[in-house]
């Protein structure tokens, strides 16, 4: 091999070396640069999880209603269930203060009142539907009275 052969590989070497060296500088750059936008990223994603459930929970804080329930969708309605018990006990069942006499009650649910007692005990005891219930906001139900 010539001298000149040797300046040409020595060109092409140092070229390949200059190349190299270049492709190295333009990796380390850009792995540089993925580095801060993966943590730029990142920081963009914790930030905006952040605001987003702050956000969520302010709006769920507003929607809760002043008797403490979470929506408002729906209004409750005054049955006046206690005084309506009240009335049917005052009407059939309070002897001789008794709006109805015992022959009205037997005329109109062919039967005496101790015998309707003691059937709406028994059911009362043997059936779940019968005793009073409350619901989830606590208030009463319905008396067995009133169901049956």
């Amino acid at each position: 091999m010539s001298s000149s052969e040797s300046d040409v590989d020595s060109d092409s070497s140092s070229s390949d070396g200059d190349a190299l060296s270049l492709t190295n500088k333009l990796f380390d750059e850009s792995s540089k640069e993925d580095d801060s936008s993966l943590k730029i990223t990142h920081d963009l994603i914790l930030s905006t999880t952040t605001h987003a459930s702050i956000i969520v929970s302010a709006l769920l804080r507003d929607k809760q209603c002043a008797n403490g329930g979470r929506t408002s969708s729906r209004r409750y309605i005054h049955r006046d269930r206690k005084e309506h018990h009240e009335v049917i006990i005052k009407d059939y069942f309070s002897g001789d203060q008794s709006k109805y006499t015992a022959d009205h009650f037997r005329r109109r649910f062919r039967m005496d009142v101790e015998l309707f007692s003691r059937i709406l005990v028994a059911i009362e005891k043997n059936d779940s539907y019968f005793p009073i219930k409350f619901d989830a906001t606590r208030k009463e139900g319905l008396s067995p009275l009133q169901k049956t």
